[in-house]
Parts: structure tokens; sequence; C-alpha cells
């Protein structure tokens, strides 16, 4: 009977070791692939578009800006 418990507390082991592995990996894949969006993000967040000049030559936000009230 010992050998059949301790084929059980190794099956356990095992199992409990596969189970938190996965989860560090996932863990650890999710965090890695967060970090390689946030530094894209900073990237495009860093390149500025220039805003196109109306027809006097300044700069607008749109139209609301161009209306006259």
């Amino acid at each position: 009977m010992n050998s059949k418990s301790q084929r059980k507390r190794h099956a356990g082991v095992a199992v409990t070791t596969i189970i938190t592995l996965m989860i560090v990996f996932i863990f650890v894949g999710r965090n890695l692939w967060h970090a390689q969006e946030q530094n894209e993000g900073e990237v495009s967040d860093k390149t500025e578009i220039p805003a196109p000049a109306n027809s006097t030559g300044a700069l607008t936000r749109g139209p609301a800006l161009t209306q006259s009230r």
C-alpha cells in the first residue's frame, strides 16, 4: 500500500507542477505582450502629424473655429 500512496503523491505533485507552470507562462507571456503593446503605443503617440493650413495660412482645429457666430 505504501507504493500506491507514493504514486498518488507523485501524480499530485506532477499535476500541481504542470498547472503552476502553465499559469506562470501565461502570466509572463501576457505581461511581455502588454509591455510590447505599450512600447508600440508610445512610439505612435510621439509621431505628430502637422495640421493642414486653411486658405489664410492659419492652422485650424475644425469646422467650429471656421464658422462665424
